[in-house]
């Protein structure tokens, strides 16, 4: 019996939603045979062996899945480790050898702003053979990202490598092939106590700021700051001067933390909607703070024209209050984030 056309529609109605269910809340979809996975560059700096990197400028940056980071076997990486990866048919093999001197990464042609990717899981037999014995990774799949092999740092797999490993939200992740004196040693040069209180001023002049985003904001600073070599007091005395530390300030076009303008932002490859994103304010403003700061070769003019312009800085054209109210605000910074 041919089933009325209302049925038809329905059916159809039920399948697509179907299909918007399990794009939305499932982790993973089938692709070419792997298996998609959501997974999430780590936001914080890295430090492995003392050497510290930008991880969102990488061409193979650190990665977190269900809660494990996940390491690049990339070559340069490894080697400077004193490891080596390599693959003979369909078996890998990860080996000890003579650490490189120079730890090099390999860094990406233009810095992706998102920290959400994604990655392919193998197969649960796909293993790493390490010393006559494949890596006991828990469960946890090997990934592939960016065509390159990823490994998770389980305990298991830290423990049998020898690597001793700690990610801290607002410290970032470091991770020593040394010893545990070794990694405590790097974690305490992080200068955490310095950063807790970077997070703690920007409570204090924002009372409505949770300790989770201040939190952020720190991480994000510190990143953005050790990418463009810029000094945190600065930026986060601009932020204060901008918007005080509230991402949905806007005035007279300028917008999110560091108010930068829409006209800008354009020229970043920024969206309106993306300059309210604190992570992304903070990462842009502070490379184009620092783009001044080249320019011309001293802080107080390259915050005269972050403020004012080019055209008016570079014409002489242009007011000191702007500059003169930041300076205060960052000795004020300075003094709280120093005490002891």
């Amino acid at each position: 019996m041919t089933k009325p056309r209302w049925m038809h529609v329905l059916l159809m109605v039920l399948i697509l939603a179907a299909a918007v269910v399990s794009q939305t809340n499932s982790v993973f979809a089938e692709e070419n045979g792997l298996v998609i996975v959501d997974v999430q560059k780590n936001d914080s700096s890295i430090t492995i062996n003392s050497n510290i990197v930008s991880n969102r400028s990488l061409a193979f940056p650190i990665l977190r899945y269900n809660d494990i980071q996940y390491l690049p076997l990339n070559w340069n990486l490894m080697q400077s480790m004193g490891y080596q990866y390599t693959r003979v048919g369909d078996i890998r093999y990860l080996t000890k050898v003579t650490p490189g001197e120079a730890f090099v990464n390999d860094t990406a042609a233009v810095m992706d702003p998102s920290t959400s990717v994604k990655a392919y899981a193998l197969d649960p037999n796909d293993t790493i053979q390490f010393n006559g014995a494949p890596l006991d990774t828990q469960g946890y799949p090997l990934l592939v990202y960016n065509h390159m092999i990823y490994l998770p740092l389980t305990y298991h797999v830290n423990a049998e490598l020898g690597w001793y490993a700690k990610n801290d939200r607002i410290a970032g992740f470091h991770l020593s092939t040394e010893s545990e004196e070794d990694l405590l040693n790097m974690i305490e040069a992080s200068d955490k106590a310095y950063l807790e209180r970077m997070a703690a001023f920007m409570m204090k002049v924002n009372p409505r700021l949770t300790d989770a985003t201040a939190h952020n904001y720190v991480t994000w600073i510190k990143d953005a700051c050790d990418r463009y070599g810029m000094d945190e007091s600065w930026i986060m005395a601009v932020i204060w001067q901008e918007s005080a530390y509230d991402t949905n300030c806007e005035y007279y076009g300028a917008i999110g933390l560091m108010q930068i303008m829409g006209s800008t932002g354009r020229a970043l490859g920024l969206s309106v909607e993306q300059l309210y994103n604190p992570q992304l304010s903070i990462e842009y403003g502070t490379k184009y703070l620092s783009q001044k700061l080249e320019r011309y070769g001293s802080m107080e003019r390259a915050l005269i024209a972050y403020n004012q312009g080019y055209y008016r800085e570079s014409a002489g054209d242009y007011t000191t209050g702007y500059l003169e109210s930041v300076k205060v605000k960052r000795g004020k910074i300075l003094d709280f984030t120093n005490a002891n």
